[in-house]
């Protein structure tokens, strides 16, 4: 035990240098986890993958209301979306107001916003579904196609359906009809029949409806058109990280600020014991 005290004593100097530095060690690794941690959470090449599908499936259920195979005039609703990236974002828009006008396309909503480095609009058109295609193509031909999806539903079997219900419905009616004009019942029965045919008449109304919005659809497409402004110059070289790396520089650069201040914080009131000490050691050797 003798031996172990004076053996501190005598390098006790050098224990403590070794604590700092563990403890200096310790903190710089602590803090280098954090900061890796913050740094790295956003990529740079997120948003840069290009997809690019054109799609165009026909829905048919064979055994369902909506296959109808021995009708010729089939009722199919088409819908597309597509993408476009253009570094002449006004001229695009200048050339989407013409093929508007000329196909007779009806904007029914647009919402354009602005970004750091550029522009992107929505659109959302109705187009007669006898010229889709031609539309489509000439959006296509206005910039680089992202991404490109058209569908096709078939509503033949349940717009048959709907018509054959009416058609149902207003047989019954019409014998209840009959029926009131003949008479000879009485009021209970009377009410009772009143009641059937309003509900015959609720029914035939929303079968009308549905009819009307497949006739509207089967007319007219819905294209949802999103453009946007090619990024500049200065926004692709991000790539290399730039951006990142200077994010990173500051954020290494404050990190190594905080070290110093910790580090002359912790080892302050070593330096003020070391101070003392040598103080009280030199006032010794005088006496």
């Amino acid at each position: 035990m003798t031996t172990i005290l004076k053996n501190l004593k005598d390098n006790w100097k050098n224990y403590a240098l070794v604590l700092l530095l563990l403890a200096f060690l310790f903190t710089f690794l602590a803090n280098m986890v954090s900061v890796g941690d913050s740094s790295f959470q956003t990529d740079s090449l997120s948003n840069k993958g290009m997809y690019y599908n054109t799609q165009e499936s026909v829905r048919y259920y064979p055994g369902s209301s909506d296959f109808a195979p021995l009708e010729e005039d089939r009722k199919l609703i088409k819908n597309a979306r597509i993408e476009l990236e253009s570094g002449n974002y006004d001229g695009v828009k200048s050339n989407l107001d013409s093929s508007v006008n000329a196909h007779n396309v009806i904007v029914l909503s647009s919402n354009e916003r602005k970004y750091n480095d550029y522009r992107s609009l929505n659109y959302n058109f109705k187009v007669p579904s006898e010229k889709l295609d031609l539309f489509l193509g000439e959006l296509e031909s206005y910039g680089e196609v992202i991404s490109l999806n058209v569908n096709t539903n078939d509503q033949t079997g349940s717009y048959v359906d709907f018509k054959s219900r009416i058609e149902r419905y207003e047989n019954q009616m019409a014998s209840y009809e009959n029926m009131l004009l003949r008479g000879n019942m009485d009021i209970e029965d009377e009410i009772k029949i009143h009641k059937r045919i309003d509900q015959i008449e609720d029914s035939i109304f929303y079968l009308k409806k549905n009819i009307g919005s497949i006739d509207e659809q089967t007319l007219y497409s819905d294209v949802y058109l999103t453009l946007k402004e090619k990024e500049s110059f200065f926004a692709e070289i991000d790539f290399i990280g730039i951006r990142d790396g200077f994010k990173l520089f500051l954020e290494s650069l404050e990190f190594a600020i905080k070290v110093i201040f910790v580090l002359v914080g912790f080892l302050l009131p070593f330096g003020i014991i070391y101070m003392i000490y040598r103080l009280i050691k030199n006032i010794g050797k005088r006496k």
